[in-house]
């Protein structure tokens, strides 16, 4: 079976604290509100580079909140 990602792909905007961590409310605010705008699919971490900012592990964890969010929804 194939997926194909079609419709609005929106890429995420990752906004951090005055100690550079990922502010993690803003950020899943974010994602709601890209998702309820109409876009169908997202994709975390922007297209800016910013993810090379983060460490493995940050974005692991942070991908793990949005999908315990329920803000991600699949296809």
């Amino acid at each position: 079976m194939t997926n194909h990602l079609t419709g609005v792909v929106t890429p995420l905007l990752t906004p951090y604290e005055d100690d550079l961590s990922i502010a993690e409310s803003l950020y899943l605010d974010h994602a709601a509100f890209c998702l309820e705008s109409g876009a169908h699919c997202l994709s975390p971490f922007g297209a800016t580079g910013e993810a090379t900012s983060n460490t493995l592990s940050e974005r692991v964890a942070m991908l793990e909140r949005l999908v315990a969010s329920r803000t991600a929804r699949p296809g």
